[in-house]
């Protein structure tokens, strides 16, 4: 594996890739219910992609029940 060449990888390759993949094909009214906010080359660098959650994750675990989704927000298991 090439680490060097992860610029050419498709960008679902990384769980980072994958989530932003998942919220991209949300409605802006739904990413916004949710506090999910897709960045794509505004930080750190210009290759810089994902999809961040930008309210409290309680909150959100909160807005998905509510509107009945089947997935819940979770801390990172490193």
């Amino acid at each position: 594996m090439n680490w060097n060449a992860t610029e050419y990888w498709p960008r679902d390759w990384s769980g980072q890739g994958a989530a932003m993949q998942f919220f991209e094909s949300m409605d802006d009214e739904m990413l916004d219910a949710l506090g999910v906010v897709i960045v794509e080359g505004e930080h750190p660098g210009p290759s810089y992609y994902a999809a961040e959650l930008r309210q409290p994750m309680a909150d959100a675990n909160a807005m998905a029940e509510a509107l009945d989704l089947p997935f819940r927000f979770v801390t990172g298991r490193g």
